[in-house]
């Protein structure tokens, strides 16, 4: 095969192991292959143009197709994923040689996406020591700490006599439909349900106090405050899942980039600075 840009070649390098993510409907060609058995110690199963297709992506693929590890299978359905491969790397090195896999857009993305995956799978394949956790959630208290929440009985009124009536007399008070649900919420909700400036008249209010009608363009408003609760940071054993949602999501973000970070101090990278700049004001 005529040679390859570097660039070019390190995204070929990185599709070889994805193509078989793409679940491709190919015709295959290679029907006169057949595999009796599979030995590990001369894991080439096949070479298309002086590149090997061995036991590892055969078991990657059987896995992404099937969900089974290949020595599961039987060897008409290894033949099938082995000749699903050949296909796969002959349109592969096609691609290579016509510039397509660091030239097309899609491709690119694909590829860059199956580094990603791959790199978060090596992640969430270590075991995770629950007293990992357990510091994690220490390190990161903010994350797991519940806002205050304050539980608020809202009542509207079409006037402002009737607010008034209803603010003077308790019974009358309490025939009314509250808006609110009926358990404490975060003042954001409030701000939802009330908007802003009812919110901030109810923060204001101690427990157990009534405010006088407020006046709004919609109507005639009275609110009592219930119940008010703190802020409290929520304890580990009550939100472990969340806890080990937030290390994974935080350890695979950590993961790529010091992976990025290890493939620019390999690299060879020269910024043409000058062309940069003129592509901008262009």
């Amino acid at each position: 095969m005529p040679a390859v840009p570097l660039l070019s070649q390190r995204y070929v390098n990185v599709g070889r192991g994805f193509l078989a993510l793409a679940g491709l409907t190919i015709a295959l060609m290679s029907s006169d292959l057949t595999l009796n058995t599979l030995s590990t110690d001369n894991p080439v199963l096949v070479s298309v143009n002086q590149h090997s297709i061995g036991l590892q992506q055969l078991n990657f693929a059987a896995q992404r197709l099937t969900g089974a590890s290949a020595v599961t299978l039987d060897n008409e359905q290894k033949n099938i994923i082995v000749k699903l491969l050949i296909d796969e790397e002959l349109l592969l090195q096609r691609a290579e040689l016509l510039g397509i896999a660091s030239a097309d857009p899609g491709i690119r993305k694909a590829l860059a996406r199956a580094v990603i995956d791959k790199t978060a799978d090596e992640f969430l394949a270590q075991p995770i020591a629950p007293q990992q956790l357990k510091d994690f959630h220490l390190k990161h208290q903010m994350l797991f700490t519940q806002p205050m929440r304050i539980k608020l009985q809202a009542y509207k009124f079409v006037d402002l006599a009737k607010a008034q009536q209803a603010f003077e007399s308790d019974p009358q008070l309490t025939k009314q439909i509250s808006m609110l649900p009926p358990s404490a919420l975060p003042v954001h909700m409030l701000r939802r349900y009330l908007g802003s400036r009812l919110t901030d008249i109810a923060l204001s209010l101690e427990v157990g106090e009534t405010s006088r009608p407020i006046s709004q363009p919609d109507g005639v408003y009275l609110l009592t405050i219930v119940e008010r609760q703190p802020e409290q940071t929520l304890p580990f054993a009550q939100v472990r899942p969340q806890v080990e949602a937030e290390y994974l999501r935080r350890g695979r973000d950590a993961a790529l980039q010091n992976q990025l970070i290890a493939l620019r101090q390999q690299a060879d990278i020269k910024i043409n600075q000058a062309q940069v700049n003129k592509a901008d004001n262009e």
